[in-house]
């Protein structure tokens, strides 16, 4: 069994915390660091102890530090204690900071993954990323449909906030023709904590419009499957 250790900060972290323990076979623990932190950090020690058996026994670290220094900080301890890492890139904070943050991260050594939002993590190869990404990530759903309407729907694979499967609760009813908007809709009304509206600096749109799009074509392909 998978132990994932997920670092907390402010908002961030419970909702995946909930969701692993309630839909997964994963065991799941968890540290915090203060939501008010300074923009730079010289000692990242002083936030998180290095010492902690939590990153020696976690055999995954999901981090929702949200702050390149202790990311990396991080990233350091994971690959010390060869514990994969995986880093949520909702807040807007990244867009500036990513590139150089990817690029310091693979000098680490550490095997990680950095989705643009934590639904857009696709399969990955690693052993234990490998074992994650099957339950959580891009979501899949499986529905049943009759009359031209949704009257089952599973989430196989789900958002890790949980998203997916409130989806797959509220589509039932909804014909195959609005399913995909509602589920788009549904995704984001959870609610999505993802960045809204339109980020500038990146030239594309924020967390919460990507998470709708991506429940959007899970329904999409959902009904092509059932249809085939």
């Amino acid at each position: 069994m998978l132990k994932i250790g997920v670092i907390k900060r402010g908002k961030y972290g419970s909702r995946l915390i909930d969701t692993l323990k309630n839909h997964s076979p994963f065991d799941v623990v968890s540290i915090e660091v203060q939501e008010d932190l300074p923009s730079f950090i010289d000692y990242p020690e002083d936030y998180i102890d290095k010492d902690l058996g939590f990153f020696r026994d976690s055999d995954l670290i999901i981090s929702f530090a949200l702050h390149i220094d202790l990311d990396l900080y991080i990233a350091k301890l994971c690959a010390k204690n060869n514990t994969e890492l995986l880093i949520p890139g909702e807040e807007n904070v990244w867009h500036s900071e990513r590139s150089a943050l990817v690029k310091e991260l693979k000098k680490t050594g550490v095997t990680f993954a950095f989705p643009r939002i934590m639904c857009m993590l696709g399969e990955k190869s690693s052993p234990v990323l490998g074992e994650y990404s099957k339950l959580f990530g891009i979501p899949i759903f499986k529905c049943k449909i009759e009359n031209g309407r949704i009257v089952s729907c599973k989430a196989i694979k789900s958002a890790p906030c949980g998203a997916s499967y409130f989806v797959a609760k509220n589509i039932l009813g909804c014909s195959v023709e609005e399913a995909p908007q509602q589920a788009a809709l549904f995704a984001q009304y959870y609610p999505c904590r993802a960045p809204r509206g339109y980020n500038y600096v990146a030239n594309e749109v924020e967390g919460i419009h990507l998470a709708g799009e991506v429940h959007k074509k899970a329904m999409e392909d959902a009904i092509k499957d059932e249809k085939r």
